[in-house]
Parts: C-alpha cells; structure tokens; sequence
C-alpha cells in the first residue's frame, strides 16, 4: 500500500512540477500601425499584452500606444484647422470691396490665418508624439516573456497559512 501511495505522490508531484513552465513556440510581434500582432496576425488587447509582455515592456505598450492615439489625434484635429483656416483665407479674399479703405472680408481673413496657423502649429506638435509612441511600441515589441520558464515565481512562506499555522508553498 505504501508503494501505490508514493508512487502515485510521485507522479502527482511530476505533472505538478511540469505544470510551473510555460511551454510554446517561441513567439515574435509585429507593429502595424498602432498595434502589434502576433505571428497568427491577431492584435493584442491590454489583457493579452499584459500575458505576453513582460513588466517593462508592457509599460512601454501603453505608453506607446496612449502616445501614437494621441498624436493621430493631434494632427487630425490641426489639419482640419488649417483646411478650415485655408478656406476662411479665400473667402475674405473674394468678399468685393464697397469702396472703403477696410475690404470688408478683412476680419473672416485674420480669423482663417489664425486656424491655419493654429493648425499648422497643432501638425508641429503632432510629430514628435507620434514618433515617440511608435518608439515606445518598438521596444515594447522586443520585451517578450521567453517561453519555457516559470510561469510566475514560486513563494515559500512560513507562519500563517490558509489552513492553520506552518511552513507554505505557493507554486
């Protein structure tokens, strides 16, 4: 009896040990746009990069695609300015004159070039954002977990445990 009983503790305690490493292919992400990809072209969500990036790397992906959403944004919104600016410019440009000294589409004039240059200076401050969250996306790319090592690191404690007093181990 006490033969069957190791035994079968012995097996229980090799499947359990095997079961602390991460086992799989060696995995590569690929940055398109905003996001990265794994090699199975699926875009990784936080969740997901959160299992696969390590620590550091997974701040990097977040920063970075904060940065690059950002900046998409940035520009979007300074381009429109200027286009509306540019067509605010041509409008008081046209308005005919009444023959006074001050053309009448002086003031929708001044009001397009400061969008455009308001937009333009909004397209200036985009760049440096958008390159920096690529950046970041970059490095991010490069922090994955290696597989076959721990899962997560095992803890030995010994005082309180769960179920009464003694010496613990979390695997």
């Amino acid at each position: 009896m006490k033969r069957i009983f190791l035994l079968t503790a012995f097996v229980l305690l090799s499947v359990t040990a095997k079961a602390q490493y991460a086992d799989g292919e060696p995995l590569f992400l690929e940055r398109r746009g905003g996001n990265l990809y794994t090699v199975t072209d699926v875009a990784l969500d936080k969740i997901s990069a959160r299992n696969i990036l390590t620590e550091d790397a997974y701040e990097q992906y977040c920063t970075g695609k904060d940065l690059f959403n950002a900046g998409i944004i940035i520009s979007a919104t300074g381009g429109g300015l200027f286009a509306i600016g540019t067509a605010a410019m041509i409008a008081g440009m046209t308005v005919p004159g009444n023959g006074s000294c001050t053309p009448p589409g002086l003031p929708v004039f001044f009001a397009g070039f400061c969008s455009v240059m308001a937009g333009g200076a909004l397209a200036v401050i985009s760049i440096p954002v958008y390159c920096v969250g690529i950046s970041k996306l970059n490095k991010a790319m490069r922090g994955i977990r290696k597989p076959g090592g721990l899962a997560f690191a095992p803890e030995i404690s010994i005082g309180p445990q769960p179920c009464g007093i003694g010496f613990g181990i979390r695997f």
